[in-house]
């Protein structure tokens, strides 16, 4: 058995709720990042690289033993069932690593608290968030705008705090294949709730592993080929019968890397305080002209979408009068180009002359039922020599079986036709 300890350390701040609260009377919950949340998100990296090294849909069964070949004969995912119970294990295969994490409780702080403001109660977030977090941090915190007693608080590591991952693996191999998803994760993505928003972030303190070195495209690349090697070699030592066959996967439905099926870009904007970059990402700037409420500037991601709303073959060019016409009967069908971002996506108080003011949007999976799509886009934040800097990771994402989405009213057909390029030009346009 092999131990050893990867030290960390946080960069934006990292959301974990506990199951346990601090303070009953105030719903806060506190801070807890378990080995079961890690281990789910090691899993969600090794599925995205793992078709860039084998047929995930197919295994030699002729090479296993006759009760592995009848666990896995009927399987859709034949080699990737396989193979990630290799690492991760399943009922019958106890994985070859665990985990332990660590941190200090003086290093988590409160998301922020209700204050009074001209006889009203608003919600004041901590000096670490700035003015604009409440669009990225939906649902981690709620209370009651009439009282102002809340609901739920949650709290958060806090950027420069340390954490520590003990990994206990059976060998080389395993401890391998384990720290380059670490570290893949380190660059690409994070730990906690919010880290397609950019929050959760952290970088590899010990073993030292230079994150701002790897953010780039070509780097990027490199990285993913570094972890593709240790999937390899962690095959090659516990594979075997032999059965899995070698060699990149076509036609991958959920999220990859595997070549064509990402980008990895600059977004162009800094920030001296990741506050600031809060704003520049999820800021909006409104003013009141002759009585109405007039948006002067969005920030960057609010952009995107905003832009997003405007693709597609609806007869208006917009999305939401779109979908307003389909609810009050005048249309039987809109087309929902932002959907292509993320989804489940909810729209609330539409101007809707005679029915709901509210729908929910969802995607299908694979039994056409109500489901989840994992975020098209990832936003990735760096501290590089004391400022904030933003990257964008698309992932091509399968939203549903026929391009129709699911929603919770009736009577109407939505669609989207947004494409990935789409995106990407976009997001690239932005200032």
């Amino acid at each position: 058995m092999i131990e050893k300890t990867v030290k960390c350390k946080v960069i934006t701040p990292m959301f974990s709720r506990s199951l346990e609260l601090e303070n009953e009377r105030e719903n806060i919950y506190k801070f807890e990042l378990r080995p079961q949340s890690v281990k789910g998100v090691l899993h969600f990296w090794f599925r995205a690289v793992v078709p860039r090294v084998i047929d995930i849909y197919n295994l030699d069964l002729n090479k296993l033993p006759p009760e592995l070949r009848r666990e896995y004969e009927n399987e859709e995912y034949k080699g990737l069932k396989y193979v990630e119970n290799l690492l991760f294990g399943s009922q019958n295969n106890k994985a070859p690593f665990s985990l332990l994490v660590d941190w200090k409780e003086s290093d988590t702080q409160t998301i922020g608290r209700v204050v009074q403001d001209r006889g009203r109660n608003n919600f004041l977030f901590s000096n670490d968030l700035g003015k604009d977090a409440s669009y990225p941090l939906y649902g981690l915190y709620d209370y009651d705008r009439r009282t102002g007693a809340t609901k739920l608080i949650n709290k958060y590591l806090k950027p420069g705090a340390e954490f520590t991952i003990t990994v206990f693996a059976k060998d080389e191999p395993t401890w391998d294949v384990v720290f380059s998803l670490i570290k893949l994760i380190s660059v690409l993505s994070g730990f906690g709730s919010k880290t397609t928003k950019g929050f959760g972030e952290f970088e590899i303190i010990a073993p030292k592993v230079e994150r701002n070195s790897y953010l780039t495209e070509e780097n990027v690349k490199r990285l993913i080929s570094e972890t593709e090697r240790s999937i390899i070699n962690f095959i090659n030592s516990k594979d075997t019968n032999k059965a899995l066959i070698l060699g990149k996967s076509d036609k991958v439905l959920f999220p990859s890397l595997v070549e064509g099926k990402y980008t990895f870009f600059s977004i162009n904007k800094t920030a001296d305080k990741f506050g600031e970059l809060m704003t520049a990402l999820y800021g909006m700037m409104t003013a009141r002209v002759n009585d109405r409420i007039v948006v002067k500037s969005r920030g960057w991601y609010r952009e995107l979408k905003y832009r997003m709303r405007k693709y597609g073959n609806n007869k208006t060019k917009d999305c939401v009068k779109e979908l307003i016409r389909c609810i009050e009967r005048k249309e039987r069908q809109a087309d929902i180009a932002p959907a292509i971002i993320a989804l489940p996506l909810q729209y609330q108080n539409l101007k809707v002359s005679n029915g709901p003011n509210k729908i929910t949007i969802f995607p299908k999976n694979a039994i056409g039922e109500k489901g989840r799509k994992p975020a098209t886009l990832r936003i990735i934040i760096a501290n590089q020599q004391g400022r904030y800097k933003p990257y964008g990771l698309l992932i091509v994402s399968k939203i549903s079986e026929d391009n129709q989405l699911i929603h919770d009213l009736s009577g109407f057909n939505l669609t989207y036709s947004a494409k990935f390029s789409d995106i990407l030009r976009e997001a690239q346009n932005i200032k």
